[in-house]
């Protein structure tokens, strides 16, 4: 009826009045797409003044519960508005269908802070126990206990750290000298690294001394030196900060910050799996909620298709910001998701766009709690699987495993990715390790790919800017920047038919490491490499390049010292660059630069994380570029692009808004 009535006006208007025509169209392309938008859709209200017999259709007539919502079966169109500042203890279900242009919403309306689905509750009648431990009667069991909105952890044993498998009786057996010989640890959860990449959860089935049985072998085995500590003990409880939990008695026991008495504080305990979850769903939109303090995820997906998630921030959940399972086209945008102790995201999911997203603080080590990192690899800040994904945009930083770890054919482009493995070894910013992924890793920065040895029986730290590994095939790597790497800037690793092209690495043990190829030849090429230092704490000095068994072509790449001429390439031997194309026929087209600087000079990196091209300004430093041309006055960075310059006064270089970092040439260290 709209667009007949429509149709009817547009013929009345005289040619005389076209630009007034034009106008009406512009108008009645619009009334169509609102009318199709909204139409036969219905507005709800939820609010904590609101009562479930309402009919929920307008603010004085507004729902109460989260129940009723879950319950309720909503049309194509339909848009439920949560009031801004209320705040909803438990799990919003979602199981709803819209269709193409008529999505169901979830939103806000009002002014003030999101709307919160909070998944802890109000801890009171806290009565004294011993000393400054308090206890309080819960009836459902405790995930998680925060103070003021902080997470405090488990009480553990050692307060700090791990202690160490003396020596290892089977496959599930060990004793260590650390243990107190007339302590019971019998129900006590056990959190080991038994690898560089695990940190393995298992429960103690048997104490006896200092002898610890396990309930199943963990992976990678035990073995004498591993780091582990125990969780779940009340005798743990023995320094501020820290909670025990007895499921047999449903008594929560707390030492509190500053050894408080917890009735003056805001104690609240994680008794509620979920924030929001989405099951056999279509069409979705779930935008701008605050998620907090679930004792499992922030945000289910499973599956549903065309779902939209945005604009929503999701804080410490016990395992997954957004946990996804069987997903497809959907858009996970602008959500923030903070100090998550499995991964900030875990998606299996097609087709669908990952983008703007802020994943931070992704299983902080003081914090790990009675699931431990959920899977013994875990502490991932994005790990992503399925095939024709884009994820673009992300910041990710402080991840206690890898940045991004993805499977399957996807793009990887214009992501900053900050701090990675900063409390396990032998991951990267960016990982893939899947037979056949493909992938197409362009345009990142990445910024201290850590690694931490400690705990396990490595003397150093083993992390990688871009990891290749295990049986991937079909990769191109190409235009991203690489600073401060304690391993390799990009490492390839039992693979084959890798791309590696144009991207910069400054700061490495190894610029790359490529060991035991396999499957079709691969190119690196086009690639500049800036060694920093003339030592290391494993090789004698940073390498351009290690090789073991492998089928591959280097060439027209830059290697750039500011030292004096060492061997810098390793095969069977250390190799000087002359000797590595005579001996290899490797890099017969590449530059090798000595740098020959003043006392009064250095070199630094600059990087652009932004979207838009940044002005920078000298402010006085006398600059050039590698190839020694000055740098003028003013000069220019793209987006997600990186520029090494040397000269002196370099830190008086500034950039627009913000948008530019530098790092200067000083070895990271974690």
């Amino acid at each position: 009826m709209l667009t007949y009535c429509y149709m009817r006006i547009l013929k009345m208007v005289k040619p005389e009045n076209l630009l007034k025509k034009r106008e009406i169209v512009i108008l009645g392309i619009l009334l169509i797409v609102v009318f199709n938008f909204t139409g036969n859709a219905t507005n709800y209200y939820v609010s904590n003044e609101g009562n479930d017999s309402n009919s929920g259709m307008s603010l004085s007539q507004s729902w109460h519960s989260l129940e009723k919502v879950s319950n309720f079966k909503f049309q194509p169109g339909d848009t439920v508005f949560f009031k801004k500042g209320d705040v909803w203890n438990g799990t919003l279900k979602l199981n709803a269908i819209g269709t193409s242009g008529k999505p169901v919403v979830f939103s806000s309306y009002g002014t003030g802070k999101s709307p919160e689905i909070n998944g802890s509750e109000t801890i009171t009648g806290w009565t004294s126990y011993t000393g400054n431990i308090y206890k309080a009667s819960v009836d459902n069991r405790v995930g998680q206990v925060f103070i003021n909105d902080l997470r405090i952890r488990p009480a553990r044993f050692p307060d700090e750290g791990y202690v160490f498998v003396d020596s290892v009786i089977n496959e599930t057996t060990f004793i260590s000298a650390a243990l107190n010989r007339n302590m019971d640890y019998t129900g006590t959860k056990w959190y080991g690294r038994t690898i560089y990449w695990h940190g393995v959860l298992r429960d103690v089935i048997a104490s006896d001394s200092q002898i610890l049985s396990l309930d199943t072998p963990p992976e990678r085995d035990l073995g004498r030196g591993e780091g582990f500590f125990l969780m779940n003990n009340l005798d743990f409880l023995t320094q501020p900060g820290e909670w025990f939990y007895d499921e047999d008695t449903k008594l929560l026991y707390l030492w509190a910050p500053d050894s408080d008495n917890p009735s003056d504080l805001l104690v609240t305990a994680s008794v509620h799996s979920n924030g929001i979850t989405i099951g056999n769903s279509s069409h979705v939109v779930v935008e701008g909620f605050k998620i907090r303090e679930q004792s499992e995820n922030g945000i289910t997906l499973e599956e549903s298709s065309q779902i939209v998630i945005r604009n929503n921030f999701i804080s410490h959940p016990e395992r997954y910001g957004i946990l996804g399972k069987k997903a497809g086209n959907c858009s996970i945008t602008a959500n923030t998701v903070t100090r998550a102790n499995a991964g900030g995201m875990s998606l299996t999911i097609d087709n669908s766009v990952i983008s703007e997203n802020h994943i931070q603080e992704t299983a902080v080590f003081k914090e790990i709690g009675l699931k431990g990192t959920t899977a013994s690899n875990g502490g991932t800040g994005a790990e992503i699987s399925g095939k024709n994904n884009v994820i673009e945009y992300n910041v990710i930083e402080n991840s206690n495993y890898n940045g991004l770890f993805y499977r399957g054919a996807s793009v990887i482009r214009y992501n900053f990715i900050k701090n990675s493995c900063l409390y396990k070894d032998d991951g990267g910013a960016i990982y893939t390790n899947t037979s056949g992924s493909g992938g197409y890793i362009h345009n990142n920065i990445i910024l201290n790919s850590v690694g931490n040895p400690e705990g396990y029986i490595a003397k150093r730290g083993l992390a990688e800017g871009i990891y290749i590994d295990r049986t991937a095939q079909n990769v191109t790597v190409e235009h991203n920047t690489i600073i401060n790497a304690t391993d390799a800037g990009i490492k390839l690793h039992e693979i084959g038919n890798i791309t590696v092209k144009s991207n910069t690495i400054y700061n490495a043990r190894y610029g790359f490491f490529c060991h035991r190829f396999k499957g079709e030849p691969s190119v690196i090429a086009h690639n500049l490499v800036f060694l920093v230092s003339d030592t290391d704490d494993y090789e004698p000095r940073q390498l351009f390049a290690r090789l073991g068994t492998y089928n591959l072509m280097f060439n027209q790449n830059k290697y750039v010292i500011p030292f004096k001429s060492l061997p810098v390439f390793r095969e069977d031997k250390y190799l000087t660059f002359f000797e590595w194309q005579k001996l290899l026929e490797q890099d017969m087209n590449s530059d090798y630069v000595e740098l020959e600087l003043e006392a009064s000079e250095s070199h630094k990196i600059f990087f652009n994380t932004s979207k838009l091209k940044v002005a920078l300004k000298l402010n006085g430093a006398a600059a050039k570029y590698l190839d020694g041309k000055p740098v003028p006055e003013t000069f220019y960075l793209q987006p997600f692009t990186s520029l090494i310059l040397t000269g002196e006064k370099l830190y008086a270089v500034t950039g627009e808004k913000g948008n530019i970092e530098a790092v200067t040439g000083l070895r990271f260290m974690p």
